[in-house]
């Protein structure tokens, strides 16, 4: 169960430490759910999915785990956003980190997200991807 901790304390720490991300979106990076009182824009990553990983027998060998990851706006135009899911492209795909107490050997963008919605006349757009990440 530790290697979920691990590539969200890995995503985190790469997604809040930089500074151009910073710029576009300040603090407001958040793991399965942004708060009711969220100023957007915001980037959110969800656990989706993953499997345990094993050698021949019971062990062990790491996780492959599947995460959304993406910027929602409140917004009616993808184009708003649009700057804020490249950069996360940009630090996710084709990395890799040792945060505190584990490894994340790789993270890939698997597939394109995108998603319209209206909730009591409000618009929202979100839009990012699906990131494999290979962790122990």
């Amino acid at each position: 169960m530790s290697e979920l901790v691990t590539a969200e304390r890995w995503m985190y720490g790469v997604l809040a430490g930089d500074a151009t991300l910073h710029a576009l979106v300040a603090d407001r990076i958040y793991s399965e759910v942004a708060p009711a009182d969220a100023t957007f824009p915001v980037v959110v990553f969800q656990w989706m999915s993953g499997h345990d990983v094993r050698g021949v027998g019971p062990t062990r060998i790491m996780d492959d785990l599947l995460y959304l990851v993406k910027a929602i706006g409140q917004t009616k135009a993808f184009t708003d956003i649009e700057t804020i899911a490249n950069r996360v492209d940009v630090l996710l795909h084709a990395q890799s980190g040792a945060p505190t107490g584990g490894t994340v050997y790789g993270c890939v963008r698997e597939e394109p997200f995108k998603l319209a919605e209206d909730d009591e006349g409000i618009s929202y757009r979100h839009l990012g991807g699906s990131y494999r990440l290979w962790v122990i």
